[in-house]
């Protein structure tokens, strides 16, 4: 049975929640240069499936859109995944072939473990406002995973001798 909390307390959660998803929805605005500087490692150029997702993000307007914009982006980062992982297997010798079969498919595991523990979070939390957090939160685990595989590639492409 979840806690409930006293009138106060819940319209102050309620409160610092919305300015969560008030943050998320408007996590486009930061500039380029605040962005940055924020982390000096990061590329000046915006990643191109970040930068469609934050489109559809933008024009989002009601909780219906926002949760579809989410949903659409883990479409997006899992096309990516399997596009960066059919490169990195087709680069990758035989035995490293087999570590990176290996890999993925224990990732599928924990990522439809991660989907149902999401889901029983979210799902039982009072506001329409944890709906898109909850497909927010199966993006980032899909985004993370084709970012892993991003690096590997470029370490390959980059500092693997030449076969």
């Amino acid at each position: 049975m979840p806690m409930k909390l006293p009138g106060s307390s819940r319209r102050n959660f309620l409160r610092s929640a919305f300015g969560t998803v008030t943050g998320f929805a408007l996590s486009g605005a930061m500039s380029r240069t605040d962005a940055q500087s924020a982390n000096p490692d990061a590329s000046p150029t915006p990643d191109p499936v970040e930068s469609k997702i934050d489109h559809l993000r933008e024009k989002a307007k009601s909780t219906a859109e926002m949760v579809e914009a989410e949903a659409r982006g883990v479409e997006m980062w899992d096309a990516e995944l399997n596009r960066v992982y059919q490169l990195l297997q087709k680069q990758l010798p035989q035995p490293d072939r087999k570590k990176l079969i290996d890999s993925q498919r224990a990732w599928l595991g924990f990522r439809d473990a991660n989907r149902q523990i999401v889901r029983a979070v979210y799902e039982r939390a009072e506001g329409t406002m944890y709906r898109p957090m909850a497909v927010n939160a199966e993006l980032e685990i899909v985004k993370e995973r084709a970012e892993n595989l991003r690096r590997y590639l470029e370490i390959v492409n980059e500092a693997w001798p030449e076969q």
